[in-house]
């Protein structure tokens, strides 16, 4: 295989659509943009794992055209994201990646114990 093959197959992937999200009833519908190499920050280590997943979820929540809902750098919008239950986080969390968060370890990873 060339290296054009490979380079065409790797941009097919890139910038991945929407999905439409109705798996959280206390939210209603609305969609998540898969994460995407663009959207590592260097944030060093003096951010804390609960920002660095309110980060992700402003990162991920997004419209129908992909038009994220909250903006990681407006305080308000990072203050709503840092008050959501981990419950809410996981389900989320299980949305976007399948993963189930039911475990206080697990919770605790993502900050929100």
């Amino acid at each position: 295989m060339n290296k054009n093959d490979i380079r065409a197959r790797i941009a097919a992937t890139a910038n991945p659509k929407p999905r439409l999200v109705d798996s959280i009833p206390e939210w209603g519908d609305f969609y998540i943009r898969p994460a995407v190499v663009g959207d590592i920050e260097d944030a060093g280590p003096e951010v804390d794992q609960r920002t660095r997943v309110a980060i992700g979820v402003a990162n991920s929540v997004c419209d129908e055209t992909g038009a994220l809902v909250f903006d990681r750098k407006n305080p308000e919008d990072m203050a709503v994201l840092l008050g959501l239950p981990n419950s809410l986080i996981a389900k989320l969390s299980q949305a976007i990646d399948g993963s189930s968060v039911n475990t206080t370890e697990k919770a605790q990873e993502l900050g929100n114990a």
